[in-house]
This record gives C-alpha cells, sequence and structure tokens, in this order.
C-alpha cells in the first residue's frame, strides 16, 4: 500500500505533512492529549501522530481495511514494513 511503501513517501508528505504541522502548531504534544483520526485506511496517519508523542487512536469501517491494519501494525516484525513487502 501506498501508506506504508516508499513508494507513497512523497504522496504521504503531501497529504500528511500540512495535518502533522497544523496540529503541533495548535495542540502541543503531551501524554494528555488524545487525537482521533476517522477513516484512518491502513493506520499510517495514525502511526505519525503516535510518534509524536500523542495518545492517537484510528477508527475504520472498512473491515478489509482494519485486517491489513491488523496485519501491518502487529504481525510485521520490522519497525519498517516497507522493508519487507514488496509491491508487484
Amino acid at each position: 500500500s501506498r501508506e506504508w511503501s516508499v513508494e507513497g513517501a512523497a504522496e504521504r508528505a503531501k497529504c500528511f505533512a500540512p495535518l502533522l504541522d497544523m496540529l503541533q502548531r495548535f495542540c502541543p504534544p503531551a501524554a494528555s492529549k488524545r487525537v482521533l483520526v476517522p477513516g484512518c485506511g491502513l493506520g499510517r496517519l495514525p502511526a505519525e501522530i503516535l510518534g509524536l508523542g500523542y495518545s492517537c487512536q484510528g477508527n475504520e469501517f472498512s473491515y478489509q481495511m482494519l485486517l491489513m491494519t491488523e496485519f501491518m501494525l502487529n504481525e510485521l516484525t520490522s519497525s519498517q514494513p516497507e522493508d519487507q513487502l514488496t509491491i508487484h
């Protein structure tokens, strides 16, 4: 998926950077800050937000996305999932 691949880095930067910049500007990270990400897809945006020091929860309606997110976040052994998968 573009969300977790090296090939998707440029697209993620365009989409995620403005959101993350505004979040940090208007709501500086702290353990008490909680962020909800509706329609989180494969969970990359919540993972990025967690990496900034916030408490974050993703919300997704699609069962297929939930299954894949669970795989990406809990089953892969590397901290860099893009290092383990090949996109065909």
